[in-house]
């Protein structure tokens, strides 16, 4: 968080811009852009020094170049002065993290490389106040290097994605290759009969997905 005070009123604070929301990521000072379209089920409320807040974006549109970030206490009390070692705690952080969780990163992360990921995979897991979890590559990312990695530290915990749609994603969707799926396959990708775009899967590909995390973690005796 930047250096701001928290006033006694639920009045709103602006916190920053598109160029600097004035939230940094602990990993690695990245600035952070949060995602607020989760409602209840995501971000908000959110918890800073025990204080329930809400967060929110002005822009009329996520890009809005005149749109802010801002913070706005939901229940009168004591002021606060925040510092940058101030940390936001998600509604979702608060209210699941004693439940199984299911950690899935895909292309925005917020990650520089491929190392910088399996490093936001461990402290997420190392966040949890249990061991019972899985952890999900894209299936976008094919790296080895992370592959090693992520096997290594998690063992059966982990499912990388990429490998499994490529080699056994149409059979459980019960569909048959066609020419373009054979060449997605040849070349190490997710079969375009799973996909809805290049990125997203259509139905069969989130029933695959679906499917495969309910069998892992009965195959994990969560």
């Amino acid at each position: 968080m930047s250096d701001i005070t928290i006033p006694s009123d639920t009045s709103i604070v602006e916190l920053g811009d598109l160029n600097d929301s004035g939230i940094k990521s602990t990993l690695n000072n990245r600035d952070i852009q949060p995602i607020l379209q989760g409602g209840s089920e995501h971000v908000n409320p959110c918890y800073i020094e025990n204080i329930e807040c809400t967060l929110a974006w002005t822009g009329k549109k996520h890009n809005d170049p005149d749109g802010k970030f801002t913070l706005r206490r939901n229940i009168s009390g004591n002021p606060r002065k925040l510092g940058k070692k101030s940390y936001i705690y998600t509604s979702s952080m608060r209210d699941y993290s004693d439940d199984i969780q299911v950690i899935f990163i895909g292309q925005n992360g917020g990650y520089t490389d491929d190392k910088q990921l399996f490093e936001v995979f461990v402290k997420m897991t190392e966040f949890l106040p249990h061991n019972k979890f899985i952890v999900i590559t894209s299936h976008k990312n094919k790296s080895e290097i992370l592959k090693s990695l992520m096997q290594d530290k998690f063992g059966n915990k982990y499912i990388n994605l990429n490998d499994y749609m490529n080699k056994y994603g149409l059979q459980d969707a019960g569909l048959k290759a066609s020419t373009n799926d054979e060449i997605d396959i040849l070349k190490g990708n997710c079969p375009s009969k799973l996909l809805a775009d290049g990125v997203h899967f259509n139905e069969y590909g989130y029933n695959v997905l679906g499917a495969l995390v309910a069998n892992r973690i009965k195959q994990l005796g969560y």
